[in-house]
């Protein structure tokens, strides 16, 4: 796993890190954002809804295009929030797909789409970038509680 951070413009921020989609390596990004993100100043709110996303997007690398299939991983600060973008080499869109109520899986996507603010895939040349946005919202921010000591 290999990691570039660059400043784009003044107070934005980009975070790139190639990946590979093991079960043990999802964890690991997951805390790796997380720390990113806190040393960026996002709010818990933001860091826990990022991480659940990564979770979410690596797993369905994982399951779909290959147990160890190689996939880009970027976190950016945007005006309105923070994207998500994970690049990958299967063509297949993901979709959130309703599912029977006594389903055990299938329900990520459609989870993740009500905790942020957009979430999208999209072809790509190599593939497809599947990104969703956690927007700034201070007024949520603040029910999350505070940061522990």
């Amino acid at each position: 796993m290999t990691e570039q951070t660059a400043l784009v413009s003044a107070g934005s921020r980009v975070c790139v890190v190639q990946v590979t989609a093991h079960p043990e390596e999802i964890q690991h990004v997951r805390h790796q954002a997380n720390e990113r993100l806190r040393e960026w100043g996002r709010p818990k709110r933001v860091r826990q809804i990022v991480a659940q996303g990564i979770s979410e997007l690596l797993t369905n690398v994982h399951k779909h295009v290959g147990h160890g299939a190689p996939c880009t991983l970027t976190l950016a600060e945007r005006p309105e929030g923070v994207a998500v973008l994970v690049h990958d080499s299967s063509p297949r869109m993901a979709v959130p797909a309703e599912v029977a109520w006594d389903a055990e899986t299938g329900r990520g996507l459609i989870l993740l789409s009500a905790m942020v603010a957009e979430l999208s895939s999209e072809p790509t040349p190599t593939g497809k970038v599947v990104s969703f946005l956690v927007s700034h919202d201070p007024a949520e921010d603040d029910a999350w509680g505070a940061e522990p000591a």
